[in-house]
This record gives C-alpha cells, sequence and structure tokens, in this order.
C-alpha cells in the first residue's frame, strides 16, 4: 500500500470547515481514515504531501491530529474516544488562522494550534483500513 489519498483539484479558502462521515464496516483493525487539510506538493507515499491530517484510529479508540513535511509524519496531538465501528463517525475540523478544532460526532475532541502551514487543498486519507467516506462538505466558518 502506498498511503491512498484523494485531493480535490483545487486551493479551497485558509479558513474553512470540513466534515466527513466515515464508516468502517465494523472493521477495528488498522491504522485509521480521516481528512487531509491544507495540503500542498502532494505526491505518492503515505506522508508525501506538505500539511494537517485529523484521523479517526478505531484500534485505539483515538481521534490524532498530525502533519506531514512531504517525507516524515509528527503527530502533534491526540484523544482517547469511544469508536462505535458498527455505527458511522462523522468527523469535522475547522481551521481559524492558526487554531484547529476536530470533532467526532459532534463532540469537540482536539483544539490546537500550529501556524506551519497556513493554506491549500483538502481530501481524504486511508491508512489501512476498509472505510467508506460520504457527505463530504467544505464551507467557510462562523466567525
Amino acid at each position: 500500500r502506498s498511503g491512498e489519498k484523494i485531493l480535490l483539484n483545487a486551493q479551497i479558502p485558509d479558513d474553512f470547515t470540513a466534515s466527513v462521515t466515515l464508516d468502517f464496516h465494523n472493521n477495528r483493525k488498522g491504522r485509521g481514515a480521516g481528512l487531509l487539510f491544507r495540503i500542498t506538493a502532494p505526491s505518492v507515499g503515505y506522508d508525501a504531501q506538505r500539511g494537517y491530517f485529523v484521523g479517526v484510529k478505531p484500534s485505539e479508540n483515538a481521534v490524532l491530529l498530525g502533519k506531514m513535511d512531504g517525507s516524515n509524519w509528527q503527530e502533534l496531538t491526540r484523544t482517547n474516544s469511544p469508536i462505535d465501528v458498527t455505527k458511522p463517525q462523522h468527523l469535522k475540523v475547522t481551521t481559524i488562522g492558526a487554531q484547529i478544532f476536530a470533532e467526532l460526532n459532534n463532540t469537540l475532541v482536539i483544539t490546537h494550534r500550529d501556524d506551519t502551514y497556513q493554506s491549500g487543498t483538502t481530501g481524504l486519507r486511508i491508512v489501512d483500513i476498509p472505510v467508506t467516506f460520504r457527505d463530504l462538505t467544505i464551507t467557510r466558518p462562523a466567525k
């Protein structure tokens, strides 16, 4: 596997809210899936892009936030959160300047500040787990 991802072919606003529903099909094994954002310079490979990733990791009942520099992954923060893989999971990320907020099923689970990447596109990423994405939306955040 090579770090499957799909990205929009357009820059999105620097401040935005992106949300998606993930269906893990009752599977807990694997590393996780979620949203890529503020992405530039994408290529083939797990960490072959610059930007951020917020993901759901059912095997550890965790939601994590990290960044990639084109070849390396750096985890910024994670939180424990019960993940019921028998039900769809709703993941949302909002960026306002250097502030990053992540929600799982309408509950705020991550608040983090990082100003490494300010702009780019967004997309979806799977790391060694079967998942179906649906209902991707991107809007400007409520201020």
